[in-house]
């Protein structure tokens, strides 16, 4: 063979080659199916199906029916639920075409309490076994130092009952599957907290744009911790059966022991224990008080290292979970390599029932493919064998440099980690059926199979327009309550565009100035693709008393959804508070003032133009700026009226009585200009392919503000930057953080002054939110006591606020107010001004009042004056 001819060749082998031995798995690998039963012939939903001291496995689905693809080789199949004895199989390659069927029936587990000691103390034989894995939890909290894994989820929901009606509004909701969705995710952990998840497959029926809720690094539940963090289910978190107090809140019983021979046995068991398998304790836990945060259920304990081999926990209405019925967890553990244990597969079922809708649904998370690299000191507990601890960490040394030598364990370097805790691949939504069947690990049951096709079937007719046409005339339907109280929508979803208009109840308003007043607010929106899309919000007002016609247009662009980029313009004339932030809201001061013939509200009006631009300049570092020019109009009170009349009362002018700043506010025109930087170290966010979701961070949030404006005369100030400019500076720093089980707490500090007072008109001084009404809006930046402009200043000012929320701490050691769930809350507010010196605000009150309301008592000292009030509002 010529050497041209053989140049030619030789790369057409080598990929030919490289070719057949990437095939060669596929080719010689084999599937397994079948059903798991149990003892009454029925098929065991989420049973572990997974080949021993591998973490390749799956599970089954809600009927019991699994198919595994299980690679070339001789293998141990373990079939394992929890409660029975664990089953295995051996399956062997021979061919491509090889599938085997192994219909599996699993025995009831029997416990037995022969090998148990009990003490003469009469204590249960489970303490002994509790305070022993008390002393291992921290161990195995740390003795991984990273992993990482592939996780698929499946989440549905299921609503069973739906009322007709919910105050007052027809209610159209079909029964039956009304979430289902799938994911498959990598994931990647590194001690002690660092998170990296990318999804790279989504499935939801129904809507193949969108993506799933599915995330499984919001599923790493972890009871080696102390307290156990459920977002959305209790604010104070809740304490594991084996948390270092755990003794304090949980009783116990050792239910009986096994022998698992299916596992090999522990390199901690004790001298003298038999090297075949390891013995697993099963114990009741129970909480001592029902009002405690804390499970109930079942945890399944390895002897001699006194690990967690699976538990199944529950919470209810008593535990001071919200929404929710009752939750309960399920977790499976196993040896993956060398004894380290990873968790198999993951249950969430929960049930609810509100406002006459009753469902139930779940999460289930499979778990496989783990590369995991052990921590090098784990910090056994000190009253360990020393040569048994010395022998564990030379075999986790060895097996920790043989992990990073192979590259397995490195996750991409120190750079892997970084402030982007979850990112979905773009296109992961849509794959197709072909490529679901090969990796989804756990079969669907033949009600989803139903689900997806009716759900799919009827999306691609929903994209058409006739049909899209047809169901908007059945949503853009109108009625009289919309225009009283609802606000109406004209929706085109083929166009993708709203029209919609604000309630009467919003347009009506009253003050001192205008009288009764009619203000018309109007949005049009358009979506465009990528997240992208545009508003024009026109409002009209109009005041019956002074007869005044304002109205003003604004239009804003969405235009880099990503970094939160968009640009803004509005002009025209309407009329504002002195205080921009509006502190009083206008409903609000209709009511003082048509009941109780008091008027806080003071508005003045201006003529101008604005534009303001927005967009994330890196991750954490968000710029707001905005251009404003205004000519600004005092206006008068021109009515008296109201519906109370009070013979030692009447109604204040609409300037700040005693401000001499105020007084002399005069017609004028105003140029200005504010810069906003908000700094949020190391942001954690998720990334969508056209979305970016901000997470938060573990520290403060910095915002400087500066603002530079020029006030004038009739004439535009508009002749450069020289002349009489003045500059303000502030810097604001906030935060909150939680205490788990004692509360969590939220603070903020401001401080700021004028850099010079150059002709500072009063609406441009610092102002504060204040409140002289019983109804507060609870924010964590107000006051509740102090008078709306009392204190505003062109000087140095420092405010801070602090609130701690309880979070049950508190009021559910009580048995009456437990049962209502209501929560304590604290506050304390402070302002320095040259005027107010040091005023103070203490207060104490009860949230979640029928779920949403709150009431404050709060007391103020200000230079040896004290005043008290009682407040109102919503508080979550």
């Amino acid at each position: 063979m010529n050497g041209s001819l053989k140049t030619q060749i030789t790369p057409i082998i080598c990929v030919i080659c490289v070719f057949l031995n990437l095939c060669s798995y596929d080719t010689y690998a084999q599937t397994i199916s079948g059903k798991v039963l149990g003892e009454k012939g029925r098929g065991l939903p989420f049973a572990n199906v997974y080949i021993k001291n591998t973490s390749i496995g799956t599970t089954t689905n809600q009927d019991g029916y699994y198919h595994l693809v299980v690679p070339p080789g001789t293998h141990r199949v373990l079939f394992q639920y929890i409660g029975y004895k664990v089953h295995s199989e051996t399956t062997q390659t021979l061919n491509y075409s090889d599938t085997q069927t192994f219909n599996v029936t699993l025995s009831p587990e029997i416990y037995r309490l022969k090998e148990v000691v009990v003490k003469a103390t009469g204590e249960d034989p489970a303490y002994r076994i509790i305070r022993n894995a008390i002393k291992r939890r921290k161990y195995h909290l740390n003795e991984i130092e990273s992993y990482s894994c592939k996780v698929y989820i499946k989440g549905l929901q299921r609503l069973y009952k739906a009322p007709k009606n919910l105050l007052g509004m027809a209610v159209n909701v079909d029964t039956g599957i009304i979430y289902l969705s799938e994911s498959v995710s990598e994931l990647f952990y590194k001690r002690p907290d660092k998170v990296k998840e990318r999804m790279i497959a989504s499935k939801v029926s129904g809507d193949n744009r969108a993506f799933s809720f599915n995330q499984a690094s919001q599923m790493m539940v972890n009871f080696y911790e102390n307290v156990i963090e459920l977002d959305g289910l209790n604010e104070r978190g809740f304490i594991s059966p084996i948390a270092s107090n755990a003794l304090l809140y949980y009783k116990y019983k050792l239910i009986g022991t096994i022998r698992d021979n299916s596992l090999p046995a522990e390199p901690l068991a004790q001298a003298g224990s038999s090297s075949n398998g390891v013995i697993i304790n099963k114990i009741k836990v129970t909480p001592i008080r029902k009002s405690d945060p804390v499970f109930k259920g079942y945890i399944y304990i390895v002897e001699d290292s006194w690990r967690l081999q699976s538990v199944i926990l529950s919470l209810s209405k008593g535990t001071q979970i919200e929404f929710l019925d009752y939750v309960i967890v399920k977790q499976v553990f196993a040896p993956v390599q060398d004894n380290i244990w990873m968790m198999l597969s993951q249950k969430f079922k929960f049930a609810l029932s509100i406002l006459g809708f009753k469902g139930e649904g779940y999460f289930v998370a499979v778990y496989s493919n783990y590369k995991a690299s052990p921590a090098l000191t784990p910090s056994p507990p000190k009253k360990e064998k020393r040569g048994i601890v010395e022998t564990e960490r030379r075999k986790t040394k060895r097996f920790t440099d043989s992990v990073r030598n192979s590259g397995r364990g490195d996750l991409g370097g120190a750079k892997f980690f970084n402030n982007e805790i979850m990112a979905i691949e773009k296109g992961s939504n849509k794959r197709d059926t072909v490529y679901w069947k090969k990796i989804r690990p756990m079969p669907l049951t033949i009600e989803e199979v139903k689900d997806y096709r009716r759900k799919d079937s009827i999306e691609v007719l929903s994209n058409t327009k006739q049909y899209r046409d047809s169901l908007d005339k059945k949503e853009n339907r109108f009625s009289a309550g919309d225009i009283l109280y609802g606000g109406y929508s004209y929706y085109n979803s083929y166009k993708k565009t709203n029209y919609s208009i604000s309630p009467l109840i919003q347009n009506i308003q009253f003050n001192t100035v205008e009288g009764f007043a009619l203000n018309l607010y109007t949005e049009y929106s358009k979506e465009y693709e990528n997240r992208k899309f545009l508003t024009i919000e026109p409002s009209l007002r109009y005041g019956f008393s002074n007869k005044h016609f304002n109205a003003t247009l604004s239009s804003t662009f969405y235009y880099k959804p990503k970094r939160f980029a968009y640009i803004s313009t509005e002009f025209g004339r309407f009329v504002t508070q002195f205080n921009a932030y509006e502190p009083i809201s206008p409903f609000v001061n209709s009511l003082y003032s048509l009941f109780n013939e008091q008027n806080f509200l003071k508005i003045y009006e201006k003529s101008f133009a604005k534009i303001k631009y927005r967009t994330e300049i890196a991750n954490g570092l968000l710029l707001n700026t905005s251009l404003e020019y205004a000519e600004r109009k005092p206006l008068v009170n021109t009515t008296s009226y109201t519906w109370v009349d009070y013979d030692d009362r009447e109604y204040t002018p609409n300037i700040l009585a005693g401000d001499s700043a105020a007084i002399q506010f005069r017609q004028h025109n105003n140029l200005q200009l504010n810069i906003s930087i908000r700094i949020r170290l190391k942001q954690k966010y998720y990334s969508l392919p056209d979305q970016k979701i901000i997470i938060g961070s573990k520290y403060p949030t910095l915002t400087i503000n500066y603002k530079k404006g020029k006030s004038g005369g009739k004439v535009p100030p508009l002749g450069g930057f020289r002349g009489a400019w003045f500059d303000y500076l502030s810097l604001l720093v906030r935060d909150n953080f939680s205490l788990k089980l004692l509360g969590s707490g939220y603070w903020n500090v401001s401080a700021g002054t004028f850099l010079n007072e150059n002709k500072v008109e009063f609406i441009d001084y610092k102002h504060f939110m204040g409140n002289q009404t019983i109804f507060s809006t609870m924010d964590q930046d107000h006051f509740y006591l102090l008078d709306y402009y009392k204190f505003s200043t062109t000087g140095f000012f420092v405010e801070g606020h602090y609130e701690h929320h309880f979070n049950g701490f508190v009021l559910n050691k009580f048995p009456l107010l437990r049962r209502t769930k209501f929560q304590a809350v604290a506050s304390l507010n402070y302002l320095y001004t040259g005027l107010s010196k040091n005023y103070v605000e203490i207060g104490i009150g009860i949230e979640h009042i029928l779920k949403i309301g709150r009431v404050d008592l709060v007391s103020s000292f200000q230079q040896g004056e004290t005043k008290a009030g009682v407040r109102i509002g919503i508080g979550f």
